[in-house]
């Protein structure tokens, strides 16, 4: 059984070789507290959820007598309405049609914010660019041409799989570990949280369950 979940190999992207040296880098897979941060001015790459919470958990924060100032690049990946009970039920309950569904409107984006609502980062003085695109003068550019000049850059670019322990045949070209609703090919090998497994919430926390259901269930109906 593989259970080593989604969201375990940091993605960072090649252009931040090109940064000047001087910049402080983290993945948001590192980050903590922004402490860990120089003063000055800091850049905070992707607008999904670890970016917006991220950048939300910086503001606030001073540098040298004075508030510290963030940005935060990336498109708006929209909001998941507020549900309440409803949501992880909801969900669920889209199953295979509701994947597809969230398959194509991420286009391979972030997923929509969830605990932040709309209007949150605006009022908490967040500056909003667009996504960055390279590095000019060893500076973040962003698509609009913009130069930004910051002290810190964290690179909220998301997580992969690591499955490089497994030495099998059942990934395809991309890399992807293939299965059906986390039953793979090779005889005894079976998997749970990867995304959209079997619906939206297949990866996260309240949605695993029904996954870890329907394997232990072909796991007693056939062991092998």
């Amino acid at each position: 059984m593989v259970a080593t979940s989604a969201h375990s190999r940091p993605v960072v992207p090649v252009i931040a070789t090109a940064l000047d040296p001087q910049i402080t880098q983290l993945h948001s897979s590192a980050y903590r507290h922004p402490n860990q941060l120089p003063d000055g001015p800091v850049l905070v790459v992707g607008a999904g959820n670890s970016g917006a919470e991220i950048a939300l958990d910086l503001t606030g924060t001073t540098t040298g007598g004075s508030e510290r100032v963030v940005y935060l690049a990336g498109r708006d990946v929209g909001h998941i309405p507020p549900l309440g009970t409803w949501t992880y039920p909801l969900m669920q309950a889209l199953g295979r049609a509701g994947t597809a569904l969230s398959k194509r409107g991420l286009r391979g984006g972030a997923e929509p914010l969830g605990r932040i609502r709309p209007g949150a980062l605006e009022a908490a003085g967040i500056h909003r660019l667009p996504r960055v695109a390279g590095i000019r003068g060893g500076h973040p550019l962003t698509d609009d041409g913009t130069t930004v000049d910051v002290d810190a850059v964290i690179w909220c670019t998301g997580l992969r799989p690591d499955n490089r322990f497994l030495h099998l045949p059942v990934f395809d070209t991309s890399g992807r570990l293939v299965h059906h609703r986390g039953v793979t090919a090779e005889p005894g090998l079976y998997v749970v949280g990867m995304p959209y497994q079997s619906s939206i919430t297949s990866h996260l926390v309240g949605g695993v369950g029904k996954d870890a259901a329907h394997v232990v269930n072909r796991l007693v109906r056939c062991p092998s």
